[in-house]
């Protein structure tokens, strides 16, 4: 009997054993590892690439300037002849070293003044390029050869300097006969008038 009891008593404790594992390996299950979650990278956003427009030649706005000089007088502008390298060296006296671009038209007879003539300085040179262009402008007024109808209009011309842009013009369209009644001092005031519409042209173009 004791020998009986023995053996029940060793089974028992097989059996608590085989309880215990297990409850164990249950716990264990229980309490999985957790997998920490990965940390995302902030997302950037891409710095928007600006796209500059590669910047004109002088040429490129002088020609660009008479274009809408011309389209802003429309029919009122005279000057059909382009200068050239002699009108700008032999005739308005300009040195060439002192300008690097220029374009300009005048008139077709002598008859006629209205013109329009612009230039790019070269470095260092804008200042100096600006007194040569109004030295031409100072034989004109002076020249007593001149036309009596054409007096006013060359009174009245302009040079204009912007940045390195040096500018020469008298334009404005104005017929002759319908300023007889107006005095001297009236007819140039007249085409100063109307010598701003290039003025407005020039600087909307140059951005000044």
């Amino acid at each position: 009997m004791k020998k009986k009891n023995l053996v029940i008593a060793g089974i028992g404790v097989v059996m608590l054993a085989a309880v215990l594992a297990g409850c164990g390996k249950k716990k264990d299950e229980a309490d999985p590892t957790l997998t920490p979650t990965p940390t995302l990278a902030p997302t950037l956003t891409p710095t928007p690439v600006v796209t500059q427009e590669p910047e004109q030649e002088p040429s490129e706005v002088l020609s660009d300037i008479i274009t809408k000089v011309k389209e802003a007088y429309g029919e009122n502008y005279r000057p059909q002849m382009a200068y050239d390298e002699n009108t700008y060296n032999e005739v308005m006296k300009i040195d060439s070293s002192l300008y690097d671009a220029a374009i300009g038209e005048g008139p077709m007879m002598s008859v006629h003044v209205e013109a329009f003539a612009g230039f790019h300085a070269t470095e260092g040179n804008a200042e100096a390029l600006k007194e040569a262009v109004m030295a031409y402008q100072d034989r004109l007024k002076n020249d007593t050869l001149q036309y009596p109808m054409n007096i006013p209009i060359i009174q009245a011309s302009v040079v204009e300097a912007v940045g390195d842009y040096v500018f020469f013009y008298m334009l404005g369209g104005l017929n002759s006969t319908d300023l007889t009644e107006l005095t001297q001092e009236e007819r140039i005031q007249a085409w100063t008038e109307a010598n701003k519409t290039a003025s407005n042209v020039i600087h909307e173009v140059l951005g000044e």
